[in-house]
Formats: C-alpha cells, structure tokens, sequence
C-alpha cells in the first residue's frame, strides 16, 4: 500500500513537471508581445497555475482508483491445508481459516482474553482452527446471546485460605442464578450448554491399558513449545510410572495452535513417546477450562480403573512417592473430595489487568465459594467421573480451577486445603522437596529438578 502512494506522488509529480515544461515552450512560440506585458506576464502564471492544478487533481484520482482497484482485487491470506503427519493414524488434516474468512460452519471455541464476553457465532471474522469436517458447535461459555460489544479482559489470583475450616461444600455461588435475568450474565447452572465434544488429534490409548492396579493418573497440562519441560519430567518425577507401565501413569494435555511447526513437532514427539493428547480447541490461557475437561473425560473413557486422578502443570515438581501415600491414606475422604491448595470464601478479582480478571458478566457475585490452585490439586476418579457428566450443566467460565470448584459444588462434594501443596516454596534443600511434607511446589528450576533428583536423601 505505501508503495502505490509513493507511486502515485511520483505520477503526479513527474505529470506537474512535463505540463509546466510544455507549458513554458508553447508560450515562447505564441508571440505574446502583441498583449500588455503586465497582462502578458499573469496569464502565463494563470495559466500555469491551473493547468498544474488539473493536473494533480486527475493524478490524485488515478491513485485512488488504483488503490481502490488493489483492494478489491486483493486476495485474503490463502486458506492452506495442514496435513498432520501420515505417520500416525491418530493425526488429522488441521484448516486454518484467514483473519478476512466467513464461514457457515459453526466455530470452534476459541476463546482469548480480548474478546471474552463477546459470544462467538456464526459468520464472525476471526481465526479459528478447525479439523477437516469438524461438526462440532461452539456451546461453551454462553456469556452473552446478545451482540453486545463489549470487550473486556477476562481473568483472576490467588488470594489467601480465609482463617477457620479448611473445607468448603455447598452451594456453588452465594446468590440466586442471574437475579437481573440479563441474557449477557453468565448464569450459575444450565441445560446442557456444555459440551465437550472436540476431536482428538493425538491419542493415545494404550497409556492404561497394561494389566496391574493403577493407582495414580497424572494430567499434566503443558505447552507445545515445551519440549524441555516434558523431557525433564519424564526423567524425574513421572519416570516412576516405568514409561506408563507400573501403579503411576501420566499424560500430557494439549490444546492446538496457529504455528503448525509446533504442532508437528509435538506429533512427532507423541510417536517417539506416546505420552501425549491433543485437541482441536485452541490451546490458550482463557481455554485452560477445556484443557481440564479434556483430561477428565479422557480419564473417564480410557482409564476408568485408575483410583486417583491428579491435575498438574508442566512448571511443577511432584513428590509422587508421597502423593500416593497421601491418596491412598485419604482414599475414603476423596470419593466426595478434591484436595490441594484450596482458597476458600476467595474475593474476585475485578482489576482489569490482572491476569485472574472476572468481568461482572463473566461472575456477577462479589466472591468465590472456593477454589483448589490449578498448579495441582488430586482426587478419586469417581469424583472425575461425576465433574465430567455435570459440566454439560455448568456453564463455561475461563478460570479452570473456579470453574472445576463450580462443579464439585454442584455435585455437593467438597474442597479441602491439604499441607504440602505449595504454590510457592522459598528455596530449601533437595531432600527437604522429597520429604513426606512436600507434595508439590511451583517455581523450581529445570536444572534444579535434575540436581534435586539425582540427590540421594534418607526419606521417612
């Protein structure tokens, strides 16, 4: 475009000097000497002036002419097929639709921070990722049913464990479902408006399959640019799952993004480990809530024999030796309950720019019940079971940790703050993090996970 108009100032420039040359030689072979010389010398410069005058004006026209042409025949950014890799008959082709694209389908979930409040439908412009012949229907969140245009970041923190009991149950929010019936509000509970029927793009089935009791399942939520994180992992802290053969299992969770290098990358990871699940919804912060989902009705359907079911990230360190004690001590208290860090009675979080902002529309109410941290929280997989086939009734909401809370308050379970869970954890010792009083921490180094690992500790 800056082109064009730097040829266009060129035509009109170039179009002014040629007139005026032409100009100047007609007028010498006129023998103007015949008129007034005062008159002579201002019809020169008249006549000048407004041939040089019509002149840009027509050069103006024809770079706005050419400019409007371009556009119109300017082609959106080419709708390019991405074929997965042939290599595994889990793969599918992946469609990425250009900015400029309107489509009749029905989009996918695709949720971002920018446009959170917006309810996405049929025949917006927007790049969404889609799989060849993907049927499903965006019925996620259900923010708004109206064309409101507002945008707000939507998002919240992590606010301290209110003093007193360590167990929440109950009601899952402390007012009435929608008391201003405003079809924006995101409302307590629905029918049916939650459905998580996206498709796999990497599955891996076999990761239960091996006969033998399993004890714990680990969902470990990470990011296709991650590889490090992975590979450390699978050399530490799930290296006791004996590659997905003993009493532990684990499996990494994945959304998809735009950059296909990535999401071949983590194919051909997922051949080399078949330790990975991918979906077709788009892999970001605000959709960590399908992320979960995900990991749970993938649980449900292809390790329904596992006792207990742990939530994590790929940022963590887990004392699994400890865990399963843990587990395997409260094993009766968590077929009705959820453990780990949990905040109680916790504020909400209107301050725009906070990465943990609720809109009033997104949460009307003032506090959550409660919540357990999304950086790891464990429980039976009867609880599982039971949050996958409520969700369908509980409506989307982009915090996943408040958004699981919902539904094991919906289900009339309970959250309990359990010792060990920590979020943040000033530096100690290696065989302090694999004492039988750490159960996870957040915020330790890669390299530091691998010297802690390697440390021989006289554990109780």
């Amino acid at each position: 475009m800056k082109k064009l108009f730097k040829d266009g100032y060129y035509l009109m420039f170039m179009q002014s000097s040629t007139v005026q040359r032409n100009l100047d030689d007609d007028l010498k072979d006129l023998h103007l000497a015949s008129f007034p010389r005062r008159l002579n010398m201002a019809s020169h410069k008249q006549i000048i002036g407004a041939f040089l005058l019509v002149s840009m004006i027509s050069s103006l026209l024809v770079v706005i002419a050419i400019v409007r042409e371009h556009q119109m025949r300017e082609v959106p950014r080419h709708t390019e097929s991405r074929h997965a890799n042939k290599g595994t008959s889990h793969a599918k082709s992946l469609y990425l639709l250009p900015d400029t694209a309107h489509t009749s389908q029905k989009l996918m979930p695709a949720i971002n921070l920018d446009d959170y409040d917006v309810m996405q439908t049929e025949n917006q412009s927007s790049v969404n990722i889609l799989p060849v012949n993907h049927s499903s229907t965006y019925h996620a969140s259900a923010l708004s049913s109206s064309n409101d245009k507002q945008q707000e970041n939507d998002s919240r923190p992590f606010t301290p464990r209110v003093n007193g009991s360590s167990t929440s149950h109950g009601n899952a929010h402390p007012a009435s479902n929608n008391k201003h019936n405003d079809p924006g509000v995101r409302p307590d509970s629905c029918r049916d408006c939650f459905r998580h029927n996206f498709d796999y793009l990497i599955q891996n089935t076999d990761i239960c399959d091996s006969k033998g009791q399993i004890d714990l399942l680990m969902l470990i939520f990470t990011s296709h640019a991650n590889r490090r994180n992975r590979d450390v992992i699978r050399s530490t802290w799930s290296s006791i799952s004996r590659n997905n053969t003993g009493s532990v299992r684990y499996v990494f969770l994945l959304g998809i993004v735009e950059d296909y290098s990535l999401i071949k990358s983590v194919q051909e990871e997922s051949q080399q480990m078949e330790d990975l699940l991918m979906e077709d919804f788009f892999d970001s912060y605000a959709n960590l809530t399908y992320k979960t989902i995900m990991g749970y009705k993938w649980a449900n359907t292809y390790c329904p024999h596992a006792r207990f079911v742990l939530k994590t990230d790929d940022d963590m360190w887990i004392n699994v030796p400890n865990m399963l004690n843990v587990v395997n001590h409260n094993a009766v208290m968590l077929q009705n309950t959820v453990i780990g860090a949990c905040y109680l009675n916790a504020a909400v979080v209107r301050e725009t720019k906070s990465k943990w902002y609720a809109s009033p529309k997104s949460y009307p109410h003032s506090r959550y019940t409660g919540y357990c941290s999304g950086t790891g929280y464990v429980t039976s997989m009867k609880v599982v079971t039971q949050v996958y086939r409520v969700s369908k009734d509980v409506p989307f909401f982009h915090l996943e940790d408040v958004y699981i809370a919902f539904c094991i308050f919906k289900l009339g379970f309970k959250l309990k703050y359990h010792s060990g869970f920590y979020i943040y954890l000033k530096r100690g010792t290696a065989c302090m993090y694999k004492s039988d009083k750490v159960l996870i921490v957040h915020g330790l180094s890669l390299t530091y996970i691998e010297k802690m690992w390697a440390t021989k500790c006289h554990v109780r």
